[in-house]
């Protein structure tokens, strides 16, 4: 169970496309508001520095179980976590590739680009699996470690969302 805890995959968009894309719309509304929260706070006159993305910690306290017993509050981090990755992977990449390709007088595909920030979310994703493993390690014996490690997977997922967020709005600033 652990171990699929931390391997799925998250997509990040921007509010405009998660209200016309279906896959997005399936995403929980608490969770799409607060990523357009996030968006307005980081696009406000003199909004730096803003607080970190914490859309998942915020949907994860809203999971029934997250306040249970340990296996409860497991099954709320896998929950949580999924709801991360479809949106790494179903809006905010989608969004950045596109954004990246209307940087080409053309508006043709910039695969090296794209490649890039495939190797990134994938790296930020295995550096918070591995991260988390070594603290699930440091807690050898009992249900604690379990909690440990679904919050560090957690907080890894707000990191890699919040570090693609401020890309994308880079990038489309340019």
């Amino acid at each position: 169970v652990l171990a699929l805890l931390f391997v799925a995959g998250f997509t990040l968009s921007a509010p405009a496309a998660a209200q016309a894309d279906p896959a997005v719309s399936a995403l929980p509304q608490s969770f799409l508001e607060c990523v357009s929260s996030f968006h307005e706070r980081l696009k406000a006159p003199g909004a730096s520095p803003v607080a970190p993305f914490d859309c998942t910690s915020a949907y994860f306290e809203t999971v029934p179980g997250s306040a249970g017993n340990t296996a409860e509050m497991v099954a709320a981090f896998n929950e949580a976590l999924d709801v991360a990755d479809r949106y790494i992977d179903e809006v905010l990449a989608p969004e950045i590739t596109e954004l990246l390709a209307s940087q080409n007088e053309d508006g043709s595909p910039d695969f090296s680009r794209e490649f890039m920030l495939r190797n990134v979310i994938r790296a930020g994703r295995l550096y918070g699996s591995a991260l988390c493993e070594l603290h699930y390690d440091l807690f050898s014996g009992g249900t604690i470690r379990s909690i440990v490690a679904g919050s560090c997977g957690i907080s890894s997922r707000d990191r890699l969302i919040d570090d693609l967020t401020r890309l994308h709005d880079q990038i489309s600033a340019d």
